[in-house]
């Protein structure tokens, strides 16, 4: 990927900035260990060893962190859709719906609450014409 717009941004005066492909490195693998807090990314840099390996032994604080995210979300969400194109041609990865919850609710599955085939048919179509 070029980063030569955002490698322009850290270049003057002061201590040298963390490389941009440091910090992604962090944020996609906090990604895929479920990490989205900068302070466990920035003690993840500093004690996990994965994280010390992609960070260069690196150790990125986590207000700097937190920055890189904040200033640069569109380069972030651009080499998301990246990683997640290479990883599905590669078929490490298949898309689909996930949803975990640990949310508890009282059931309510009387006779009178279930639906027949032909309300589920009309309420999928509901719900496609909803995502059109």
């Amino acid at each position: 990927m070029d980063f030569s717009e955002i490698e322009e941004k850290y270049q003057g005066p002061g201590h040298p900035a963390y490389h941009p492909k440091i910090m992604l490195k962090l944020l996609i693998m906090g990604a895929i260990d479920g990490i989205r807090s900068s302070r466990k990314l920035a003690r993840a840099a500093r004690e996990n060893v994965v994280y010390m390996f992609l960070a260069g032994n690196l150790k990125p604080d986590f207000r700097t962190i937190s920055d890189f995210r904040k200033n640069n979300a569109d380069l972030i969400s651009a080499v998301f859709k990246r990683v997640v194109d290479h990883a599905g041609d590669a078929g490490l990865i298949k898309l689909g719906h996930v949803s975990i919850d640990g949310t508890k609710i009282r059931a309510n599955a009387s006779n009178e609450k279930w639906l027949t085939k032909d309300e589920v048919k009309l309420l999928e179509e509901i719900l496609k014409e909803i995502k059109e």
